[in-house]
């Protein structure tokens, strides 16, 4: 015999086996109502039954509530996968900030003693230090507001100024390039001189300082703030040697940056009063402000012509009026000679 006929059999036989076990239950409910006969073998009958269909039914009712926990799981587990990518995503941002800042700490603590508004913050992309240049490139440009001539500083000591501007990026000549020559003094006793690169890291001078001054080792150098660029107050360095040569010194100085590993910088803006500055040189022409004769050449052509001509005017009227006057005394006299003869 098949399974299917096997199943079939099963089948029919327990269609006749609750069937019987059913009328069974009402023959016994019709002659036996009050003894209670009935429920009891009804119970015994239908227990294989129900014993039957729970023993089948259970695991069929765990295993689809197993399937759908583990379909609610594997969404749950997709979803959670998502958040922590994000979260992932998040850490990484906040790493990068708090290392950002961590970098930048110094330089921003520097700038809280001066207007912040005034200052780029900028990173260091590009170095170069060779025997002709010595020049930074910067992540700033004209973008966010650089300018040619801008000073640039990092920790109170000066790092140079900004040579060449692009939109998104700019050129710093440093202070050790050769080219780069800034007004200084030293602290100490008010020497001053010009702070000269010489395209070294390790070493710069101090050049046009007088023999007859008085130096002193470990000195330090900072900016005067004569000239339009450079402001006063930072520093370059320390004097590290000196030696007469002529009637000047040849002075040795030692960078108090170490440039190889800057890596952040602070672009300072010119402000309201730096600008006026910067048009000092136009003003300060010796022959507009040497007298007042030189102040009224201002005074446009068209204003001087017209006030002369009514200056002339003014002095002509007079001197018309007098003529006619003495016209018409004249004919009066000649009128009244006719008359008397």
């Amino acid at each position: 015999m098949t399974r299917i006929s096997v199943f079939r059999l099963l089948k029919q036989s327990s269609i006749l086996f609750v069937t019987g076990g059913l009328f069974c239950s009402l023959f016994f409910k019709v002659y036996y109502r009050s003894s209670g006969v009935l429920e009891s073998f009804s119970s015994r009958l239908l227990y294989p039954v129900i014993k039957i269909q729970t023993t089948v039914t259970r695991p069929v009712h765990n295993w689809l509530a197993h399937w759908r926990s583990y379909k609610e799981l594997q969404a749950d587990h997709q979803n959670y996968k998502i958040q922590l990518e994000d979260l992932k995503a998040q850490v990484i941002a906040l790493n990068a900030y708090r290392d950002y800042a961590h970098d930048t700490q110094e330089v921003r603590s520097f700038l809280n003693r001066y207007n912040s508004n005034n200052g780029i913050l900028a990173q260091v992309i590009l170095k170069n230090f060779d025997e002709k240049n010595h020049f930074f490139l910067l992540d700033a440009g004209l973008r966010k507001g650089v300018m040619r001539d801008n000073p640039v500083v990092y920790k109170n000591c000066l790092v140079g100024r900004i040579s060449e501007v692009y939109p998104y990026y700019s050129k710093v000549t440093l202070i050790t390039d050769a080219s780069c020559k800034i007004a200084a003094y030293c602290t100490s006793n008010r020497v001053q001189g010009i702070h000269e690169g010489e395209n070294s890291l390790q070493h710069s001078k101090l050049a046009f300082v007088n023999h007859l001054e008085s130096l002193k080792l470990n000195d330090l150098i900072v900016s005067s703030g004569e000239g339009l660029i450079f402001p006063r107050g930072f520093g370059l360095g320390s004097i590290d040697s000196y030696s007469i040569d002529g009637f000047n010194y040849k002075v040795s100085v030692k960078p108090l940056i170490n440039f190889k590993e800057l890596a952040y910088c602070y672009v300072l803006q010119k402000g309201a009063e730096w600008n006026s500055a910067q048009e000092v040189p136009e003003l300060l022409k010796p022959q507009e402000i040497t007298s007042a004769t030189d102040a009224i050449q201002e005074v446009k052509a068209e204003d001087v012509v017209e006030t002369a001509t009514e200056n002339q005017d003014s002095l002509i009227a007079p001197i018309q009026d007098d003529k006619e006057s003495e016209k018409e005394t004249l004919k009066e006299n000649s009128q009244t000679q006719l008359v008397e003869e």
